[in-house]
Order: C-alpha cells, then structure tokens, then sequence
C-alpha cells in the first residue's frame, strides 16, 4: 500500500475478533471501525498557558483508500469527529466518500471551535461501511494533533522511515516445519535468500543524511549471529531508497530442539529524526511445524463459485514426513458460509505432470471462523497414517457452488503454486497473493478443534484476558482431571491435573489467543479461549 512509514491503522467491516460486525442481511450498512484518541488537554499547554484559536489547531494524517484491499463505494465513507467534554457530544468535522488511491493524501482538519479548547478533548475515526466482513478498506497513517501549523509550508514531514516490513529470510517460505529445515544439515544455506531488499523513505522536504543502515538475526536465547552494519548515503527529500543486505553465507542454526524462533532486526543510524518509532523493524522467523507462504495477513479472499470445484495448493517437502493437519483461514465477508461443506483434500499430482492422483480425502467439513483476527482453523488428519513426500497439494473439494472465501495474503505473490480447477482441467491461478493454507506435519497427532468443539464452554476462567495466571471455576460438581493450552496452531503448551478453582500460572507464554481445554471424568471436553495480554 505505500505509506509514508511502516504501519497504518486499517478500518474495514471486521470487529477486533475477526468477525463481522454484522453479516444478518447481505449489504448490512452502518459505522464499523473506530479508532479514538485518548483524552487530550486542549484547555492549556504543558507549561499551563491556556490555548486558543490563533494558536492554528490542526489534525493532520494520511488517508488511502482500497490499498491492495477492497475498494470502499462512493456510499461508503471515512469520518473525523471531535468530542465536547462540556456536553460528552461527539460532532462529525471532516469526511471523505469511497474510491481508489494509488497513494497516500494528506489532510488537515483544524479545530475552528473554540468549545473544544477544553481538557478531555477527544477526536475519532469513523468508517461507515459494509458490514458483512472484510470490505471496504481504509488505511490510515502518521496521525498528529500540532499547534501553529502554517498550511502553506505544512506539505511533507521531518521524518526517515522504513515503509515496507521485514520479510522471512527463507528463500520461498515465510515459514517451515524446524525438521525440514535440519535435514538440509550442512547445506542449509540452500533455504536461505542470498540478499535482502529494504526501503526507507525520506519524508522531509529537503536532502536528509543517513549515518548507516543496520541489520541483526538473534537466535532463541538471544544472542546475535548475524550483524550487518553499512554506511548510507544522503536521501533526497521526499523520496524513497532501497539499500540490499547480503546474507550469504548466513544460515540459521538448527541446533534447538523441535522448534525455534529467531528475531531478525533491521535499523536505521540517524543523526536526528522526529519519530524513531518507525525507524527499525522486525521478522519472527518462526520454525514450528507447518509450511506457510503468507505473511499471516489477508488483505482479500480467494473463492471459486463451482459445485465440485477444487483448489490446490503445491509444497516441496524438504524430508518425507506425516501430515497431520491442514490449517486454513476463512475470511469473512458478505455470506456466512460456516455450515456449507467440502473435502479436505490431499494430492501427490493433479496432472500437472502424470495423472491426478488423490491421495486423501476428509468428507464434511466446513468454513470455520475462528475468533481472532486472521485466524486458521484447524482441519486434523487422525484417522490414518498420512505419509508424505517430494511435491504434494493441499486444498479441498466444494459440495456447492458457494464462495468460501480462503484468506488470500496479497504482498506475497506465490501464484506458480496455486491451483483451481472448475470443469475438469486444472489451471494456474491468476489472482496475484498466497493463499492462506498451512500443512502441519510431525510425529505427534495435532489438536484440532471443530466449529461444534468450540462452542462447548462449562464453567468459567478469569481473568480473560489474563497477564500471569487465570483461573478456572468448574460448573455444579463437575470434577475437572486433566487442563491442556494449546497456540492457535495447535501447538501444545501446557498438560496438567487440575482441580476446581485452579490457578494455573502462565507467564512462560507469550501474548496472543490460546485455546483452553478441560476434560471432565468421562472424558468430555470443553474448550475456553484465553488471551494472554501485558
């Protein structure tokens, strides 16, 4: 999407679970995303002058339109409000209607009101908007409230910064199962990229100096095994440059159990800068047990609208190995589709090369919308043995003609290994981005949780979110035996005996979703979702 630095706030019809604010009707219309400010003294200055208008108020951000998303229609629009703290009435200041922008524009709302020079002064963003799922993208950036602007010179920003994120520093993957990784042992240097590319822009209306560009990896407990530093030249005001990194003959190590994650950072040496928030950025190089070529993120969803329709999607696997589960992200938008069903499916070839060989298939199954933002259901493999080798495609088969919509990531374009097939031929997919479909593997049977798992909830755990412990309060008499946390990849954290009104201590887990599940004596689960915040 091209902001002026890395991170935007997007708005769409999504609430902050993933899922439609509301899907009862197609085109269900009305405010979807907001984003508010904390409360703001606009009655005096920090040094206790009092504020007025001649001091030339100003809100001033960035707006783009669609991005890679969904376009937002000439009904649809994007609105700024402010608060009265007098009367606790938010009145509507500036809006701007649907369309496309191939950039990002500038805007200015001045607070012209005096009744707003008050402490508690808030202001918002509102997008009104299809409400049925991920349409109607707006992206928002670089958000200041400034005093004493003066318009005609107040056209660009005092700020070099990163525009692009970090990338995965494998060479086709984003990530891959740690296993597969360690069976290329000496030769892993083959997975990785040989260069990196990086973009940084210079927002500032003249030429800026950049001392130097810096790069680390850091292994699991921490310590740098990569470091890159060079020196940069200038940049010419309000425009972009790229600088390469070259890795060879960086590898990561595989010298860590059965999984890893190494943290790669890249930074900018800068003599000054107004904003040093969006001067350095971060991968996760995650090694877990599942392939991936999407960055985690669907901008779009992919759909085929055809009764027997078919998609697959093509892995080189790096060792044979058991597949043992299929994940799968389902976007929401327009219909709820979560009760229409397919067939998992799994192929060695689909006549790309010989004849279309199918060698697994998983009947009745459906979309599952998970509650977090961007996330995969998990479809298991428990009822045979599934090994696996070389080239193999994951996907599924439709029973009806209905738009399952699979969560297409459109920044990573993977297109030569996707594949749909709606009349019998296969054809490569012409739809630019990756699909967001996961092959788990391993040695051990994957926990997966179905629709119908998930809506199993007895008793209780608190607090939710939680920071270092929760606990769990069982219903009528229920004796609760064994309590098992699993990551929304099915990864196994936790497995112990409890009793009713435990507390379970979980400060070795880091922030995000987890499942909870509880058996009871008769072997009864129940499943809770936790969120772990700090």
């Amino acid at each position: 999407i091209n902001p002026p630095s890395i991170g935007v706030a997007s708005f769409d019809g999504l609430d902050q679970f993933g899922n439609p604010y509301d899907n009862s009707a197609l085109n269900t219309y009305g405010g979807a995303d907001t984003l508010t400010s904390c409360p703001i003294n606009l009655f005096a200055n920090s040094s206790g002058t009092p504020y007025s208008l001649s001091d030339s108020l100003f809100l001033s951000f960035y707006v783009q339109r669609k991005g890679i998303g969904d376009a937002p229609e000439g009904g649809d629009s994007l609105k700024v409000e402010f608060y009265n703290p007098s009367d606790s009435v938010w009145k509507e200041q500036w809006s701007l209607q649907g369309g496309t922008d191939t950039i990002f524009q500038r805007i200015r709302v001045r607070v012209s009101d005096a009744k707003y020079l008050k402490k508690g002064f808030r202001f918002r963003f509102v997008n009104l908007a299809n409400l049925t799922g991920q349409l109607d993208h707006w992206h928002l950036d670089y958000v200041r409230l400034k005093t004493n602007i003066t318009l005609a010179i107040d056209t660009v920003l005092d700020d070099i910064a990163f525009t692009l994120p970090a990338v995965s520093l494998i060479k086709r993957y984003t990530s891959m199962p740690y296993s597969h990784y360690k069976a290329l042992v000496p030769n892993q240097q083959n997975a990785m990229r040989n260069t990196l590319k990086l973009r940084v822009r210079n927002n500032s209306y003249q030429k800026r100096p950049i001392n130097s560009t810096n790069d680390r990896v850091y292994d699991p407990t921490g310590a740098a095994v990569f470091t890159n530093s060079q020196s940069s030249n200038d940049i010419a005001g309000n425009s972009d440059s790229t600088y390469f990194v070259t890795l060879t003959p960086f590898a990561y190590s595989p010298n860590f159990g059965d999984s890893a994650v190494f943290e790669v950072e890249h930074y900018i040496g800068l003599p000054a800068d107004a904003n040093k928030h969006n001067d350095t950025i971060r991968f996760r190089q995650e090694f877990y047990n599942y392939f991936a070529y999407d960055d985690g993120s669907a901008e779009a969803g992919y759909s085929i609208n055809a009764s027997g329709g078919k998609i697959a999607y093509g892995f080189t696997l790096l060792k044979p190995d058991t597949l043992r589960a299929v994940q799968i992200h389902f976007s929401q938008l327009n219909d709820d589709v979560s009760n229409k069903l397919f067939k998992l499916a799994v192929w060695k070839d689909i006549g790309l090369v010989g004849q279309e060989e199918l060698i697994y298939e998983k009947i009745n199954q459906k979309p599952v919308y998970v509650d977090s933002i961007n996330g995969f259901a998990t479809y298991g493999i428990p009822d045979t043995i599934l090994t696996v080798s070389g080239n193999i495609f994951v996907g599924f088969i439709q029973n009806t003609a209905d738009f399952l919509n699979v969560g297409l990531d459109r920044n990573r374009i993977n297109n030569n290994v996707m594949f749909y097939n709606t009349n019998g031929t296969w054809f490569q997919s012409q739809v630019e981005g990756s699909w967001m479909i996961r092959p788990v593997f391993g040695d051990s049977i994957v926990f997966t949780g179905s629709g119908k798992d998930l809506v199993k909830k007895r008793g209780k755990i608190y607090p939710n979110p939680a920071n270092s412990e929760f606990t769990f309060e069982s219903p009528e008499n229920i004796k609760w035996v064994t309590l098992r946390i699993f990551d929304m990849t099915g990864k196994l954290f936790k497995n112990s005996r409890v009793i009713n009104e435990s507390t379970i201590n979980i400060s070795d887990l880091k922030q995000g979703f987890y499942l909870v599940a509880f058996t009871d004596t008769n072997g009864q689960e129940y499943f809770h979702k936790l969120i772990i915040s700090r």
